[in-house]
């Protein structure tokens, strides 16, 4: 019996893969590669609510201590962002951006949209809110 309908994942591994390839070409206008972008970004923008520390890099992404430690390691080296420890756990280091950090936010910003307006040209709002949904809930199966 042959299987008719497309691979999920191998569908979602290719627009993993071409969305990541567009990051880093238009990121590296500003020096800086698409997931650090993508990171800064949240990191701008979230740091202004709260402290924000590594497990809440892990938390947004989906990925592991290991990777993000290594994130945040390259994007400290950069200059972007600087991780000063708390006056009551030094264990704890929150993570801040820098002056270079902001300085970069509005040509990732302006990146991030243009592949966003890309990604979503003539497809109906309906069809983006079915494509949420749908993605809603294959994220909360492979959390089961």
């Amino acid at each position: 019996m042959t299987k008719t309908t497309p691979d999920v994942g191998q569908y979602v591994n290719k627009l993993h893969n071409k969305i990541r390839r567009e990051l880093d070409v238009s990121a590296t206008r500003n020096h800086i590669n698409g997931a650090q972008a993508r990171t800064l970004i949240y990191i701008l923008v979230e740091s202004q609510r709260r402290d924000l520390f590594q497990k809440d890099i892990e938390d947004k992404y989906s990925i592991r201590p290991s990777t993000a430690s290594a994130l945040l390691k390259k994007m400290t080296t950069a200059g972007f962002i600087t991780r000063e420890p708390l006056p009551s756990d030094n264990r704890l280091k929150r993570i801040v951006p820098t002056a270079a950090g902001r300085a970069v936010q509005p040509g990732v910003v302006a990146d991030i949209a243009q592949l966003e307006a890309k990604l979503t040209a003539d497809i109906a709002a309906d069809d983006l809110e079915t494509f949420f949904v749908v993605m809603a809930k294959m994220l909360t199966n492979l959390d089961r």
